[in-house]
């Protein structure tokens, strides 16, 4: 029997598919040595897009449920989308102005300070995502207030401790997350569509690379050091699909028949 998905279930699989995976690119950045520029720029676009996607995603799912999505629907799922977004960056940015001014206190207990940070920045997660704001969104914000204000107030080897830390739990996710990859491979039902797998990858690289260009070029306007065509083939080239896509496929209902046709593309 012939199934067909429905718009509402292609746009929650545009969603999860439009997550992007830094971890492999910026490994193999930091071998070549490549400008910090360029870096920072596929770091940051990868940060923001992981946390708009989970945002998205989980706007989408909450669509599946509505019969008929009228404008109404649309206005309330594109204002929830803002909200998640403002009350993560809100929250994040709350915890890391407390976590900072908490450093300036420590001179004498060195040792509290990287427990500091940690245990404020997983309050800033924890904290966005009881409101079901965007607990990546928060650690954003707690991460770029943080590194403005409280790295100032920390001893270097607290600095040290809590870099090569996080370094450290960084890549283990990343190691449990491929791992994981691999257990579904095997264990799963899986839904081998030629066609849509090939649609998916053909599209995915064609619209990549016209939203990298055109908002590279919209950025160019305003930035006073351009970002070169080289570097925008890099970040478009580069936008390889990560762990976030496959964690929010693996979490879909088991009773969706469209579920393994996902988990395999």
């Amino acid at each position: 029997e012939e199934m067909f998905l429905a718009p509402s279930e292609c746009l929650i699989f545009s969603s999860l598919i439009s997550a992007v995976d830094p971890v492999a690119v910026l490994a193999i950045f930091e071998e070549l040595n490549v400008n910090v520029g360029l870096y920072f720029l596929v770091f940051g676009e990868s940060l923001f897009n992981d946390g708009v996607t989970v945002v998205l995603y989980n706007t989408f799912i909450a669509l599946l449920d509505i019969e008929i999505i009228g404008a109404l629907e649309i206005v309330m799922a594109l204002l929830s989308f803002i909200c998640v977004v403002l009350g993560g960056t809100f929250i994040g940015f709350f915890n890391a102005l407390f976590a900072s001014y908490i450093t300036t206190f420590t001179e004498h207990v060195r040792v509290a300070e990287p427990l500091v940070l940690y245990s404020f920045a997983y309050m800033s997660f924890l904290g966005a995502e009881v409101f079901h704001w965007s607990g990546i969104i928060s650690l954003i914000a707690y991460g770029i207030t943080v590194k403005r204000y409280g790295f100032q107030n920390i001893s270097k080897k607290s600095y040290t401790t809590v870099k090569y830390s996080i370094t450290t739990l960084a890549s283990t996710s990343d190691c449990i997350i491929f791992l994981f990859l691999g257990l579904e491979l095997i264990q799963q039902h899986h839904n081998f569509h030629v066609g849509f797998i090939l649609a998916t990858i053909i599209l995915c690289l064609i619209f990549r690379f016209i939203s990298t260009y055109l908002f590279a070029f919209i950025v160019n306007i305003w930035r006073r050091d351009k970002i070169d065509l080289k570097s925008q083939f890099i970040m478009a080239y580069g936008g390889l699909r990560g762990a976030v896509g496959f964690s929010l496929v693996v979490v879909l209902d088991v009773e969706l028949w469209y579920r393994e046709l996902f988990v395999t593309a």
